[in-house]
């Protein structure tokens, strides 16, 4: 069973328990919420105790809209009205169990289904602003906390087109936990909030009236006025433009939370204000506000917290830091010798320039798309975040390098217990008798013997491993759901001759019998990134954390950066690396004239790269083997002797 948060279970009864978030905390009071789902059965509880946790998320997220409305209920009533509220849920669920077997895994598959219909739907209700979809929950809503709010007024309307925000990230975070994940909700409730009151709904709303005279007319006249809306209403245009193109350009969800992130940001800082009012100087300003911004933004100790209440805390922790640092140096005269780079290092990291200049592109986005969308608007429409980010020299010094792993790290890595014996499917980094040989085991070999990127393995199809002329390939291709990062990214690499050995080709003709398509068919595409790769990246984080051979920089795709290193260093031509990592060939010669080495000259040329795993025959198959204490003391020694010719060896 899929682990659901928030639950527990106390003598034999399953228990929810939700505590109120920081952000509301400091209103409200402290307080922790416990409800008993009724169930002794794990997989009923844990739907109820998912129906729970979303609708939590949804009360949680309309009282922080109603305090930004200058509504308040006190702490008391609050936690009275919430355990009335969640019992009613618990109670709904009881009787939807005993309307439908709930432990159906079918069932699961189709709430996710409609759980993502819902989401599609009120995103077009955004488009539209419609807000019909979420006004009788939210005057229910109000009824229920006790809050009165006219369905008339405006505060209504306000909050009724921002709880449209919040009913979809509701449904997107439903059907996640559908899937068995734990996502978090992702609203920037800086920013949620309008500054201008949503319109009667349309089919299509009329642009907002600007009455200007002098020169700025024609700039507020561009784009059938469209330059006289505030940045929002153009920004969610621009993502449904975006969307259309979907087939063509692979647009992924990512893109679209990158600009509405962006835009939120934009409004915090500098203001709301008519696309044709933004100049160069807000641009400067929102540039040098985001170089303030802490890197973990959301997450760890910032998480709850607005962007310029991140700033603060971030400000103040490295302040702190500092002084304890100044303070510890009076006494230690080591310390004080190396006081500056202790500092550096007790700064708070803060964005990088190439995710400033991804900001500063997702708005100028907006100016792109007005002059697309009317072109007699060319020339008289302001580019103010144009040319307005850092260079690319910037965004290359400041990029953290990844650092290779050294051979012999490799090969400890690789004999730890996911690759050589574990003692179950969730305990992968204690050491056991149990090989399981799926997803784990596999894409971390490939990476490191191969040289592929994450994605490129994770995205892998059966049908991409086949045979040419007697050698075992693998075919890195663009697909209908596969991509590439460079047109230099395709390519055809042999093999290595130790994942054959392992039984990589009978895992393939395993799964062929099954009648899956993809290398790894239970690897699935996360909602941001849209990648197959991210939860393996974040398996193989938690693992190396697990077996002590964490450290920042070296991961995943340190193994490509190793296997470009040592295949250097056996005197591999460059153009022979270059063409199995994917990389564009440098050079007329080998740009316009070179086409590609020999399969057999490849499959020589990664044959080589061997940093001394120990594969033996055990109980039938071939498997890694960790090196016995014997062996390990007679290989010492043996390099030893190697090393110091002519020594007497000490006893």
């Amino acid at each position: 069973m899929a682990r659901c948060p928030h639950l527990y279970k106390r003598n034999g009864v399953f228990y929810w328990r939700r505590v109120l978030p920081a952000d509301l905390e400091k209103k409200f009071g402290k307080f922790c919420t416990r409800i008993s789902t009724r169930t002794q059965i794990p997989f009923e509880a844990m739907k109820r105790a998912r129906a729970l946790s979303s609708s939590a998320d949804q009360v949680f997220d309309w009282l922080r809209i109603m305090t930004k409305l200058g509504q308040y209920i006190d702490g008391p009533k609050l936690k009275t009205t919430l355990t009335s509220f969640f019992n009613a849920e618990v109670r709904a669920a009881m009787i939807s169990a005993s309307l439908a077997d709930m432990r159906d895994v079918a069932d699961a598959s189709s709430l996710d289904g409609a759980f993502s219909a819902k989401e599609q739907a009120l995103t077009d209700a955004i488009i539209r602003r419609d807000t019909s979809l979420v006004r009788d929950r939210l005057n229910q809503t109000f009824k229920g906390l006790g809050i009165d709010v006219p369905a008339d007024s405006d505060d209504f309307k306000v909050a009724a087109r921002s709880s449209l925000f919040v009913a979809r990230e509701a449904m997107r975070v439903n059907a996640a936990r559908e899937r068995g994940e734990n996502p978090k909700p992702e609203l920037d409730w800086s920013s949620l909030i309008p500054f201008d009151l949503p319109s009667e709904q349309s089919e299509t709303p009329a642009p907002v009236a600007v009455v200007i005279s002098g020169p700025e007319q024609d700039l507020v006249a561009a784009g059938n006025g469209i330059a006289g809306q505030k940045l929002r209403e153009p920004m969610s245009k621009v993502m449904a433009d975006m969307r259309k193109d979907y087939a063509t350009h692979e647009h992924c969800k990512k893109t679209d939370a990158d600009h509405e992130r962006a835009a939120n940001l934009l409004i915090e800082f500098i203001g709301d204000k008519p696309l044709y009012k933004y100049d160069a100087s807000d641009a400067l300003e929102f540039k040098s506000k985001l170089t303030e911004v802490p890197a973990l933004h959301g997450k760890g100790p910032f998480t709850g917290l607005t962007t310029l209440a991140s700033i603060k805390k971030a400000n103040e922790m490295e302040q702190k830091s500092i002084q304890e640092l100044k303070l510890a140096a009076k006494n230690n005269p080591r310390l004080a010798s190396e006081l500056a780079i202790e500092i550096e290092k007790a700064k708070i990291a803060r964005l990088s320039p190439s995710t400033i200049n991804k900001h500063m592109r997702a708005c100028g986005a907006v100016y792109k798309w007005l002059e697309k969308r009317d072109p007699k608007a060319h020339g008289r429409v302001p580019k103010p975040f144009a040319c307005q980010g850092f260079s690319k020299k910037a965004v290359r010094e400041a990029t953290n390098k990844r650092i290779p792993w050294r051979d012999h790290e490799l090969k400890a890595l690789i004999e730890t217990a996911a690759w050589t014996g574990c003692s179950s499917r969730i305990k992968r980094h204690k050491p056991g008798n149990l090989i399981i040989k799926d997803k784990y085991y596999w894409v971390i070999l490939i990476l490191a013997f191969m040289g592929l990127r994450l994605e490129e393995a994770c995205q892998a199809h059966l049908s991409d491993i086949y045979e040419i002329d007697g050698i075992s390939v693998l075919w890195v291709h663009k697909g209908y759901d596969k991509r590439l990062k460079t047109e230099y990214s395709e390519r055809i690499i042999p093999i290595h001759p130790a994942l054959i050995k392992l039984g990589l080709l009978d895992y393939v003709r395993g799964l062929k019998d099954e009648k899956y398509t993809r290398l790894f068919p239970d690897l699935m595409k996360d909602n941001i990134h849209d990648r197959y790769g991210t939860s393996l990246s974040e398996w193989f984080t938690r693992y190396r954390r697990y077996v002590g051979m964490y450290k920042k920089l070296k991961d995943a795709h340190s193994l490509r950066h190793t296997f470009d290193t040592y295949m250097q260093n056996l005197d591999v031509s460059p153009t022979r690396v270059a063409e199995l990592l994917g990389h564009a060939q440098k050079g007329e010669t080998n740009t316009t004239y070179y086409h590609g080495a020999e399969l057999r000259k490849l499959a020589e040329a990664i044959a080589r790269w061997d940093f001394g795993l120990h594969i033996e025959m055990v109980n039938g198959e071939y498997q890694i083997v960790r090196p016995s204490l014997e062996r390990a003391i007679a290989q010492v020694n043996l390099e030893a002797k190697g090393s110091q010719k002519g020594a007497i060896p000490t006893s």
